[in-house]
């Protein structure tokens, strides 16, 4: 799924749905995030929230953005990973895509229009 998040211009109804399983992470053993990382503990600082979540906004507003290409283009979104709507960093990754409706699901299957 990496290489679908970048390079790929389907604009119209080429592409009217992304589907995400999972938040797009780096792979933890990345040699080069690793030293950046231990840099930033050295020094006292935090790599999850310098380094990993705003390398994840970018990568999931891009991913996103495979079926916005064009002022007109309308298409739904689909994130599968709870984490985007359940924890502090996913509040971070949204605020990182461009504006939308987001849709909730209750326990039921019910939608629920969350803004």
């Amino acid at each position: 799924m990496q290489s679908f998040g970048e390079g790929l211009d389907l604009p119209g109804q080429l592409c009217e749905s992304v589907f995400i399983a999972k938040l797009p992470f780096a792979p933890p053993d990345d040699p080069v995030g690793e030293a950046r990382a231990e840099w930033l503990r050295a020094v006292g600082r935090d790599p999850f929230t310098e380094l990993v979540v705003p390398a994840t906004a970018m990568r999931l507003a891009q991913w996103a953005g495979r079926a916005i290409r064009t002022e007109t283009d309308q298409a739904f979104v689909y994130c599968y990973d709870r984490r985007l709507t359940r924890t502090g960093y996913g509040k971070r990754l949204m605020q990182g895509l461009p504006p939308f409706t987001v849709v909730r699901h209750d326990a039921q299957g019910r939608e629920v229009v969350a803004g």
